[in-house]
């Protein structure tokens, strides 16, 4: 039976860690989540469905994967699974028709093999059908419900993933070079990365996997559980337990606890604790980014004008694309940026909540009115790293824009504290 992932409605809501992306393509653990899906549940043929304007961009990066394609799902038996639903480990799913149930949402569907549905484009509907008409089974896993759900789970699972990684030969590491705080066998480093002396790694807590080309400098201190990506460089920085970097990534001073999505700079000394940055990511010298509050309560989160309880004692902020945040900025507990903002020093910390496509400056939200402007810089930014900015992900940039731009209106112009009291 082939395997369709799909986005749900929720998807949308789960800005901006997926505004310019599919879900699966987030990083969790040490992998993305298509990458859990597929080794988890084993499909034969796997097919994708994501939102309209992704399309394009999701064809580029699988070329050979069906992609919102009805001829494909009329083609044979298909199971839906939701791409929101990260599988267990070892999870094997009964073959009778049924419904699998986690948190009260729908994990997947498996149909009868005989089974044929006649879809259309607007197919989501008959999802709540089979839901209603087949029996239900509540399952393990895990499902994404908010941006910060990525955060509360990492740690978990960066553990689960090194089982796969420690299995696997290792760069074998002679005492000049590394100090080993814990059981050596937990980390990974693969045979291209380069190691300057001297380094520590503790895995007390957990593994660590090093992949492919990447570089630590001397003087770093690397905690696990972690996983650092191919073609990134470490500056002699620390990084903690529970951190996920992306490839291509440039890290410097103290990062907690945090996943970065790829190609993001965070090169001079600050702290970043309990946060998700996305790609192409800038954060200047001294950036500190709070992720306990002084009281020691649940942090709340400003998300589409709402304030949500995030239920977390320990959060940061999330930032989207190609967002810039400049020297000695201060960014609270609870923070959500959008992509394309500039980030300048204002008076006391940044507003919690920045619409993309906005800068902060003296103080003060404004709108960034010069698309094409943004979009050279993305280029250039990219070259930079041997990357292209596509013709397909410039059409999301834009479609992002013209979406965005009801909240740069109601933002523009607002100081901090105003800022604050209208999403409130």
């Amino acid at each position: 039976m082939q395997l369709c992932i799909f986005e749900d409605s929720i998807v949308d809501k789960l800005e901006p860690i997926c505004l310019t992306r599919p879900l699966v393509q987030n990083y969790l653990g040490a992998s993305t989540i298509l990458a859990k899906i597929l080794q988890r549940l084993r499909p034969g043929l796997w097919g994708l469905w994501v939102r309209p304007y992704l399309t394009a961009l999701t064809q580029e990066l699988f070329p050979d994967v069906p992609v919102n394609d009805l001829d494909w799902l009329h083609h044979e038996a298909t199971m839906f699974v939701n791409a929101r639903w990260l599988p267990p480990l070892e999870f094997s799913i009964p073959h009778e028709p049924h419904v699998g149930i986690k948190d009260g949402q729908i994990a997947y569907i498996r149909l009868s093999p005989d089974y044929r549905p006649q879809l259309n484009n607007d197919w989501f509907d008959q999802i709540h059908l089979w839901a209603n008409s087949l029996p239900r089974l509540n399952v393990p896993g895990f499902m994404i419900s908010h941006p910060w759900d990525l955060i509360a789970v990492n740690e978990t699972i960066l553990c689960e993933d090194a089982t796969v990684w420690l299995s696997q030969s290792a760069k074998k590491l002679s005492a000049q070079n590394v100090h080993i705080f814990g059981n050596p066998d937990s980390l990974y480093i693969d045979a291209t990365a380069t190691i300057e002396a001297p380094v520590v790694f503790s895995t007390q807590h957990g593994p660590i996997i090093i992949d492919q080309h990447t570089h630590i400098h001397a003087f770093s201190r690397i905690e696990g559980p972690c996983y650092i990506g191919p073609n990134c460089v470490i500056f002699g920085a620390r990084i903690r337990r529970g951190t996920t970097i992306g490839p291509g990534c440039r890290m410097g001073g103290e990062v907690e606890a945090s996943i970065f999505q790829g190609w993001s700079n965070k090169y001079h000394d600050g702290f970043v604790g309990h946060s998700w940055i996305g790609e192409w990511v800038n954060l200047a010298a001294g950036v500190q980014i709070s992720d306990l509050r002084h009281d020691y309560k649940a942090v709340p989160v400003l998300h589409r004008s709402q304030r949500l309880d995030s239920g977390l004692l320990k959060l940061g902020a999330f930032i989207g694309d190609h967002t810039k945040v400049g020297l000695g900025v201060l960014v609270n507990t609870g923070s959500i940026f959008g992509i394309f903002c500039n980030v300048l020093p204002g008076p006391s910390y940044a507003p919690n909540y920045i619409p993309s496509f906005c800068k902060y400056v003296r103080g003060e939200l404004r709108p960034q009115r010069d698309l094409d402007e943004c979009l050279e810089l993305a280029a250039r930014v990219m070259a930079r790293r041997h990357q292209e900015l596509s013709c397909y992900l410039a059409d999301i940039y834009r479609h992002v824009y013209v979406r965005t731009e009801p909240d740069r209106i109601a933002y523009s112009g607002t100081s901090h504290q105003r800022a604050w009291r209208n999403a409130a």
